[in-house]
């Protein structure tokens, strides 16, 4: 497979793993309402905290929506006025896949360390019942959060040689 087709894959791949990301979730999800029913744990007050966990991604993925619709935007008017360009190729894919994680883990090191960025993410520590809907547990404000810390990303500015 030469380098062309490997990066359209990859960005094939990057919009449908998001997809499967879900459809394992709510497998796990299943499962682990199963298990809870033979183990005999099962009961209204988990149900309703899971279903309580779940309903979390409703406000979310509408200010997901708004926000990175916004946060997209922004990233192209910031690309415009970078004065260099770096090439997409496998090194770079990889770079930015690298620097994307580090940048996940800072985000999430910053947002227990500094109170207001708490605010949002302590949604995602509030349950009383840990299972895979607890995990999917998010605020209005994570997305806000989220494209403050991947704004420094755009000045990698790729683009297609």
């Amino acid at each position: 497979m030469n380098e062309s087709l490997w990066l359209e894959y990859i960005e094939f791949m990057s919009f449908s793993i998001y997809d499967w990301v879900l459809v394992f979730a709510f497998l796990f999800l299943g499962l682990e309402l199963l298990n809870e029913v033979f183990t005999r744990r099962f009961s209204g007050e988990r149900f309703l905290e899971t279903l309580s966990s779940m309903l979390t991604q409703v406000p979310y993925y509408f200010t997901e929506f708004v926000i990175f619709g916004g946060a997209v935007y922004l990233y192209f008017t910031v690309y415009e006025f970078i004065p260099w360009k770096q090439p997409v190729n496998g090194y770079t894919a990889l770079l930015v896949l690298m620097l994307a994680d580090l940048t996940y883990y800072i985000e999430h090191y910053a947002i227990h360390r500094i109170r207001l960025f708490w605010l949002a993410h302590s949604v995602h520590h509030s349950s009383g019942v840990y299972n895979t809907a607890t995990a999917f547990r998010f605020s209005l404000f994570d997305p806000v959060v989220s494209v403050l810390f991947h704004l420094p990303l755009v000045l990698m500015a790729l683009t297609r040689s």
